[in-house]
């Protein structure tokens, strides 16, 4: 029985493991805003920035990072493997 799906899926450490990949996901998804930020802000790059839609693709990215905070994000992982748990996110 301790090695059944829904054990597995209910343990501590899988939990973890799906706690870890919500938030590199979240961070993941704060980098591209970063850069996408970064890149609207360059000087002489604002036709180039238009021709790819790099707006869209900024406002794009801000939903999608908004999904990946939400705690039903959780609910969309359960199932996968996850993430290994990292010391960085330990309190």
């Amino acid at each position: 029985q301790l090695f059944t799906l829904e054990t597995l899926k209910k343990s501590d450490w899988y939990q973890e493991r799906l706690v870890t990949k919500q938030k590199l996901d979240t961070m993941l998804w704060d980098r591209h805003i970063d850069y996408l930020r970064a890149f609207l802000a360059k000087k002489g790059y604002e036709e180039e920035a238009r021709r790819l839609n790099v707006s869209n693709k900024l406002n794009e990215a801000r939903l999608r990072r908004a999904e990946a905070a939400k705690p039903d994000y959780l609910k969309f992982l359960d199932g996968t493997i996850g993430a290994q748990p990292l010391s960085v996110f330990s309190p």
